[in-house]
Order: C-alpha cells, then structure tokens, then sequence
C-alpha cells in the first residue's frame, strides 16, 4: 500500500520522523503492521484545522493497513493583534483590546500575558482593563495575547507600558 501525505495550499508544513518542513509526504507500507506517524505543523499566523478524512488531530498515526492513505492536511490563516488606549501615570487608567481574525479563533482562547507570565484573571477576554497603581510607578511591563485553536497557538505583537510617577 502507500501512505501519502499532503498540505493544502499554504499555511503549514509535515514532519515525521527525519523529515521535516514538507509539503508532502510519501511512504511505501510493506506490513499491514506498519505505523506512520505525521505532524501537521502550521507556520506563523496559522492553525491546523483538521486532515481531509476528518480527524482533528495534529498528529496522525496510522496502523492496520488494508488500503492506500491519502489525506490533505487543512490549515487556516488566523492572527491576534492588540491594542492599548488611556495614560501610564499614577492613578490613571489603561485598556488592552485583543482583535481577532480568522473563522478558527474565538475569545474563550485568549490569554493575556505580562513580561511573560500568564495574567489568568484576564484569560477570555478580548478587553482588558486596569489602574496604575504605586507598586506600578517605574516599571515597564511588556502585554500581549495568545489565542488557540486544535492545540495551535498564535502571538500577538507586544506593547511596552512604562509607568511614570507623579499625579
């Protein structure tokens, strides 16, 4: 049998074993025992949606050959952009807005991120609120939002908010 590997259009590459960064791939099965194992891996600005026989794994394994294998691995261009409005001076306020784009996307994913670490009471939420408080005065915090689909994340730009002192 033969076991064949393929990406549809654009948006993402195969790997298995040794071999990575495909756009296919191609097997000759010669034991019904055989096991292939095939990672869709999508690019920047993309998720995988799902292998044109239906399974939503990103990684395939397939065993018990009795046929040939021919499937298409489907990906789809998604991306998060955030934005900032309001001041950074003690007392005033700041919004963060996560936009998304893409059909795959949807705002239960979101996760909001400062100088790296997860902020979680923020995590769902396209708007983000906050107040500078003192223990703010000085700092330079580095904001920006994940979003996920099928196990595949995409990053948002990063904004710098450095917070000034005074009233």
């Amino acid at each position: 049998y033969q076991a064949s590997y393929r990406v549809d259009k654009t948006g993402g590459t195969l790997s298995s074993g040794s071999d990575s960064g495909k756009t296919s791939l191609s097997y000759e099965v010669t034991s019904a025992a055989q096991s292939i194992s095939v990672t869709a891996v999508p690019q920047d600005g993309y998720v995988f949606v799902k292998w044109s026989d239906g399974v939503t794994k990103r990684t395939r394994t397939d065993t018990n050959f009795d046929q040939n294998v021919d499937v298409t691995a489907v990906f789809a261009a998604a991306s998060i952009q955030v934005s900032s409005s309001g001041k950074a001076g003690l007392g005033d306020s700041y919004t963060f807005k996560a936009t998304l784009k893409g059909k795959y996307l949807d705002a239960s994913s979101i996760r909001w991120y400062v100088n790296g670490t997860e902020v979680t009471q923020a995590a769902g939420k396209t708007t983000v609120k906050g107040e500078v408080d003192p223990s703010m005065v000085g700092g330079t915090f580095r904001v920006y939002a994940t979003a996920s689909y099928n196990d595949c994340t995409v990053t948002s730009n990063k904004l710098e908010l450095t917070v000034s002192g005074g009233t």
